[in-house]
């Protein structure tokens, strides 16, 4: 009977003594945590983005806009435009600086003041003012002009020595009564007066233009330039003496006082 009763005892007390593991399973069903097991993969806390931080590029400054001094226009324009096909201006001189660097002339007599040139005649033709650079052929040239009285004058086109075979000029005459002066060589065959309705007068502005083509002809055209259809014009075929020059331009004077003023320097596609 002890026995049974010690069997029973044995048995009760298994039933209510639990192993260190059983208490741990039963404190983990009872109270769960949030450590994770074992067996979970942590999760990565994200990372910031990182923000990049680009260099500051300078920013490109405006290049300077160039400024474009514009072709000056050519006065009288209609006068122009009756007797030369598209001309276009290389090269202007309105003469308000005072400077003839692009000029030869004969010092004292030659002076630049006031925005024009002044130019002071003396005997055997001995004042000049001449441009340094060279007309072509399909070139001319255009400005304003007046004299005084009893002035006596020339404007011209001129290749060569004087008094040399190969010396050519068309000229021009350009006084009260406008004529051309030609020469070939030692040979002055003359000129012609120029025709049309203007009033030259002393002391009064006029336009001249005078052109070379590239088949040896030439005008000259002397207009007033606030009266467009008032002009004087001649225009000359010298033909092959006077083809596949250079040609200087000049202006000479003899006695008076002459004032030129806006030089323009022009090409052209042909005469009219």
């Amino acid at each position: 009977m002890k026995q049974i009763l010690f069997v029973f005892l044995v048995i009760i007390l298994a039933a209510c003594v639990q192993t260190p593991s059983q208490q741990s399973a039963s404190t983990q069903a009872e109270f769960p945590t949030n450590i994770p097991s074992a067996t979970t993969a942590p999760t990565d806390t994200p990372r910031p983005t990182l923000t990049t931080t680009l260099t500051p590029t300078d920013t490109p400054k405006p290049s300077d806009t160039p400024t474009v001094t514009p072709s000056p226009t050519i006065a009288s324009p209609q006068i122009i435009a009756d007797f030369l096909v598209d001309p276009k201006v290389h090269y202007f001189d309105n003469f308000d600086d005072d400077n003839l660097s692009k000029w030869e002339y004969s010092q004292g007599r030659v002076t630049s003041s006031d925005g024009s040139v002044r130019i002071e005649g003396k005997s055997y033709w001995d004042t000049s003012l001449c441009l340094r650079s060279k007309i072509n052929e399909g070139n001319g040239v255009i400005f304003r002009y007046r004299f005084s009285k009893l002035s006596e004058f020339e404007f011209f086109f001129q290749t060569g020595l004087w008094q040399n075979p190969s010396f050519r000029r068309f000229g021009v005459y350009a006084g009260t009564t406008p004529r051309t002066n030609v020469w070939v060589g030692k040979k002055g065959p003359g000129g012609k007066v120029l025709h049309g309705i203007l009033n030259s007068r002393i002391d009064t502005w006029q336009l001249l233009t005078m052109a070379v083509d590239k088949n040896g002809n030439f005008l000259a055209l002397i207009g007033d330039p606030e009266n467009p259809s008032q002009y004087k014009f001649l225009r000359e075929e010298l033909g092959e003496k006077f083809k596949g020059n250079k040609w200087d331009f000049c202006v000479q004077a003899n006695s008076g006082l002459i004032e030129v003023d806006d030089f323009y320097q022009i090409s052209f596609d042909e005469l009219k």
